[in-house]
């Protein structure tokens, strides 16, 4: 089931985790107004114009960095491996994505 919060932000989750306490935890976050939402700077809190890419933690203008993200990888007619990556991605500077890969093994 979709819960939808809002007409510019989208909060998709199951029944179960759709409730009361993550929508308090929401509004913390985001303003009401006429337009929407708004979402303050995670540095500042002024208003942001961005969300990280890899962590989903709000940014300002003064605040946003950029780092490359992998949107694919594959496997060429060549045989080599090969990516499809976006080098200019929205990045908080605070979260840190890793570098290698890790095993979930409980998967």
């Amino acid at each position: 089931m979709d819960c939808l919060i809002g007409s510019s932000l989208p909060l998709l989750a199951s029944s179960q985790s759709c409730n009361l306490q993550s929508l308090n935890r929401l509004s913390i976050l985001a303003d009401r107004t006429e337009t929407g939402f708004t979402m303050d700077c995670w540095h500042c809190e002024r208003p942001a114009h961005a969300v990280c890419r890899f962590c989903g933690r709000a940014v300002c203008k003064e605040h946003a960095q950029t780092m490359p993200f992998i949107v694919d990888i594959f496997t060429g007619k060549d045989g080599q491996q090969r990516a499809v990556v976006v080098a200019d991605t929205v990045w908080c500077g605070v979260c840190k994505p890793q570098q290698d890969p890790i095993i979930l093994p409980d998967l």
